[in-house]
């Protein structure tokens, strides 16, 4: 009989849900669910919340920024699957239960005794710390408000539970439709408006740039985004938040509703996902304020490629292309406990007809292949040419001298410490089209690079590989289509980018001017087409723009030349644009070592370095945990370039070697061994690399414990 660890306390068990939604078909009406945990009531992250790179599938609950509460089994449930990792879930349990339905609790410290036994004695023959296997054979089973573990922060920290529920077909739903409940009687609260143009005409408040940014005035129980003038279609998405009682964090809504002149236009309402639509939130949310900003912006309309089970059919997509003439706009949103909030806005539409001239002036000419249009013009009035080179010439600009075309071969010295290409900072991009960004009161989706500024009068765009017409915006505020051809000549100022026309349903493979650098875009890579220019400096390259969300990865080739290859420790690295600060792709280098290969999952600026220093190893030390009878050694473990690879990690105290567990957040290396009882004096050695290869070797030899 397993020792009794069973905890009831008051409030444990849950009523139908306050709000009445429907509950999922799978569950009868008398299943409740136990609150999986004694260290607190809050719950501190909401299903469907933002994240990094999808949807929260979860409720997390808060543990007040400790380790070691109690966790429980909400309901009778068979063991399913445990999983180990340094990332991700961290500690994680699956149990399912007798309808075919899953509950899981991450980021655990520690397991039930049983389920730590069984785990080790799977992962010590080889001495591995990554686990995860489905356990169901074994028939361990736990009965409701049994524990199962305890809390910790493995995988992603700060210290908390999360708690998630899945139907029998492994889709996680909102654990609130369960009749999980929590004292909610806060309504949500709107704190900002984006609407974006989404067509190539189409403008907002006298300006076409980019995406317009509202704070709403509270005025008589409304959030008031006040009046805008627009033209063309539009769309929009609010910045909205909820709280609960007792809480300082803030949550996602449950539901949306935009009506137009009363008339319903958008409905969503966050019930359940599956995990192959997770990465939609790229197009649920306004995906360049999401990746600049961090801020969850949800469109009140249906994005292309989207097909996420929020949507209700309202017989409209919410994109907005309305006649001319005043249009009053509200949106309601809920949580869904009931608590409801309303904005509102009005909307002028213009007559495109009706809007002054000088919005930019589009001219069409023909121009022999191999030539494009300056900028600039002769003393008579007359348009300039200039001669591109073939296509081993790569069009992008230096750095250091801005306009210049740099030719296939051009090797850069010192690329280590060499920046990425320019690109052409200064747009606003659509899926179809492109044209220059102008800031507004109110704000736009970027900020301007203000090195461009000389250049914002002119934009044109050549199909490549034909006698097409060129068409070039003579002044500042119109745009021109990406959706004309498969592969083009982007051209602002003297600067000149190629650009490449991707389809979700094909595999695209682009190359650089000068061939040494490509990018392999497998089917189904984007949500919609998509343009991407691709420039390179050799060997650093930029994909631009880095506003459209990968779908699936990328994968990367660099063909290296003869003095790259020579060059240990060489990888690849992404510029974060926010910081200027690198990290590491992971990469590896052929047999020849004359290509390295990567996998990216976004676009923005790229560069190789060389990491030639081994990972620090410091600070042993010798302890004991406060939840068992259990004794560990621990390490501190760094790498500023490449990173650690903990897999590579060998720890052994007093010569008997032991898992070495990693935690990333902590930057520790634990030694993990049942039954391990360490004397007054120890030996620790580490042997430990990091993801460049460096690796570095230590002993500790006098480690005490008392």
């Amino acid at each position: 009989m397993r020792p009794a660890l069973l905890v009831i306390f008051a409030g444990l068990f849950f009523a139908t849900n306050a709000a009445g939604q429907e509950r999922p078909a799978f569950l009868d009406d008398d299943v409740s669910y136990f609150w999986p945990t004694n260290a607190s009531r809050y719950m501190s992250s909401s299903f469907g919340e933002t994240r990094s790179a999808h949807f929260h599938a979860a409720m997390d609950i808060g543990t007040w920024g400790h380790e070691g509460y109690p966790i429980f089994a909400t309901r009778d449930g068979v063991l399913y699957r445990v999983g180990v990792s340094p990332s991700g879930y961290g500690n994680v349990i699956y149990l399912k239960h007798d309808d075919g339905s899953y509950s899981l609790y991450a980021h655990l410290k520690d397991f039930h005794p049983e389920i730590r036994e069984l785990v080790d004695s799977l992962r010590l023959p080889e001495y591995t710390f990554d686990f995860d296997k489905v356990l169901k054979d074994y028939g361990i089973t736990f009965r409701r408000g049994e524990q199962i573990g305890w809390s910790g922060s493995t995988g992603v920290g700060p210290p908390h539970l999360h708690f998630e529920l899945r139907s029998p077909e492994g889709r996680p739903f909102n654990p609130l439709l369960a009749g999980i409940e929590i004292d909610d009687t806060i309504p949500p609260r709107f704190s900002g408006l984006a609407i974006e143009p989404l067509g190539l005409n189409s403008s907002i408040s006298g300006t076409n740039g980019g995406i317009r940014r509202v704070r709403p005035a509270f005025r008589d129980g409304w959030f008031d985004f006040g009046h805008h003038n627009v033209t063309g279609e539009i769309g929009l998405a609010v910045n909205v938040f909820d709280r609960a009682d007792g809480s300082n964090n803030v949550h996602a809504v449950y539901e949306l509703e935009m009506y137009v002149n009363d008339e319903r236009y958008f409905h969503s309402r966050v019930d359940s996902f599956s995990f192959d639509q997770t990465r939609q939130m790229f197009v649920d949310r306004v995906f360049s304020i999401l990746r600049t900003e961090r801020k969850g912006y949800q469109r009140l309309y249906v994005r292309n490629g989207n097909n996420l089970p929020f949507y209700k059919d309202t017989g409209h997509s919410g994109k907005l292309d309305l006649p001319p003439g005043r249009h009053d706009i509200t949106i309601y949103t809920s949580d869904f406990f009931g608590n409801r909030s309303r904005a509102r806005l009005v909307l002028e539409v213009e007559d495109p007809s009706d809007t002054p001239g000088d919005a930019g002036t589009v001219v069409r000419t023909d121009f022999p292949d191999g030539y494009i249009q300056s900028t600039s013009k002769s003393a008579g009035g007359a348009t300039r040419f200039s001669h591109v080179s073939d296509s081993a010439a790569v069009f992008a600009a230096d750095s250091n001298r801005p306009g210049k075309i740099v030719n296939a071969g051009s090797h850069v010295a010192g690329f280590t410490n060499h920046q990425p290409p320019r690109i052409p900072e200064n747009l606003f991009w659509n899926k179809n089209w492109v044209r220059l960004k102008n800031t507004v009161s109110g704000g736009t989706s970027g900020e301007l690079d203000n090195d461009f500024a000389e250049d914002a009068q002119v934009l044109s765009l050549r199909p490549l590989g034909s006698f097409s017409d060129e068409q070039t915006v003579i002044r500042g505020n119109s745009g021109v289509p990406l959706d004309k051809s498969s592969r083009m000549l982007l051209s602002s100022g003297e600067q000149s980018w190629k650009l490449n026309r991707i389809y979700p349903e094909q595999r695209t493979t682009i190359y650089s001017g000068n061939m040494r650098v490509s990018v392999d875009f497998p089917e189904g890579s984007f949500f919609e087409p998509v343009t991407i220019g691709l420039a390179s400096d050799y060997p650093a390259f930029a994909l631009f723009p880095d506003s459209k969300p990968f779908r699936r990865p990328a994968a990367v080739r660099i063909h290296l030349d003869q003095t790259l290859r020579n060059i240990p420790g060489l990888g690849l690295y992404r510029i974060n644009s926010g910081n200027r600060n690198s990290s590491h792709v992971a990469s590896i280098k052929d047999p020849d070592q004359s290509v390295l290969v990567a996998s990216i999952n976004s676009g923005g600026k790229y560069t190789l370095k060389a990491d030639t220093a081994a990972p620090s190893v410091t600070s042993p030390s010798i302890g004991k945990w406060s939840h068992i009878d259990e004794f560990f050694a621990t390490v501190s473990v760094n790498d500023e370039k490449s990173g650690i690879n903990y897999r590579s990690a060998v720890f052994k105290v007093n010569g008997e070697r032991g898992i070495a567990e990693y935690d990333p957040e902590k930057k520790l290396l634990r030694f993990h061994l049942p039954g391990f009882r360490p004397e007054q004096v120890n030996e620790l050695r580490v042997r430990i690399s990091d993801n460049a290869g460096n690796t570095t070797e230590k002993t500790f030899s006098d480690v005490r414990y008392n």
